[in-house]
């Protein structure tokens, strides 16, 4: 980009020439959210670019830069499902690195399967005892 500028010295019009680099023009800025899906808000938390974790995140960035989201899983056993854009997802990795190109916003998925008790024991008389399950994952008992 050039950039002319003019100003009057005395009785003279001086002419004073800039050159601007095109990467250090603001192509705009815009915003990165993160969040964790609305069903698992206690199981995880997310962050962008190491910033402050929590159930959600944003961050103001501009074309090109690399932004890095990652989900942080807080309950053993949990699996980390993927980076979801609507019904699309966009990596299967916590950590997902992408250089921004447009306001985007990005929701974890984290599966978990919870079972109450652990196990179960029986004497040799047998009977029937019972369990919780919890779960946001499709789940059989063999």
């Amino acid at each position: 980009a050039y950039e002319m500028q003019r100003s009057l010295v005395g009785s003279e019009m001086c002419i004073r020439d800039s050159y601007v680099m095109l990467k250090d023009i603001a192509k705009g800025a815009f915003q990165v959210t993160l969040s964790v899906n609305s069903d698992v808000t206690s199981r995880g938390t997310v962050q962008i670019n190491n910033g402050t974790a929590g159930a959600t995140a944003t961050a103001e960035v501009n074309v090109g830069d690399q932004v890095t989201a990652k989900c942080n899983l807080l309950k053993s056993g949990d699996v980390f499902d993927g980076w979801y854009s609507g019904s699309s997802k966009v990596s299967s990795n916590a950590t997902y690195t992408f250089t921004a190109q447009e306001a985007v916003s990005l929701v974890a998925k984290i599966n978990y399967l919870d079972v109450t008790p652990t196990s179960l024991d029986y004497d040799a008389a047998g009977g029937s005892k019972t369990f919780q399950v919890s779960t946001n994952v499709p789940w059989t008992v063999s």
